[in-house]
């Protein structure tokens, strides 16, 4: 409660479009001093149980906190890889590190 109260723990509901009905929840917690997310879990309604929906409410939180890293715990691992390789983005992008690339060498 305490990181919740403190606006550190945050829960984003995801409604269908059509019905208006929560059809997924996601919270994680926000870490503005790092510009990090840590992703502790999704959870869907089993009538809408469907991968496109996990990488929707991700993607929405990508965009929502466009200059954040995002990272998840261990139960998250899997479903954070699925959607990198969905949005075809590398881990890196994804938790924020800042990689340069050699561009015109050749070692």
């Amino acid at each position: 409660m305490k990181r919740i109260k403190s606006n550190q723990r945050q829960v984003y509901l995801w409604r269908d479009e059509e019905t208006d009905n929560v059809i997924a929840i996601i919270g994680f917690d926000l870490d503005s001093e790092n510009k990090a997310i840590l992703v502790r879990y999704l959870s869907i309604n089993p009538s809408f149980q469907a991968e496109d929906i996990s990488f929707s409410c991700l993607s929405a939180l990508a965009k929502e906190f466009p200059m954040y890293g995002i990272s998840g715990t261990l139960e998250m691992s899997e479903c954070l890889k699925k959607w990198a390789l969905h949005e075809q983005r590398t881990i890196s992008e994804i938790i924020g590190l800042d990689v340069k690339k050699n561009e015109g060498q050749h070692g």
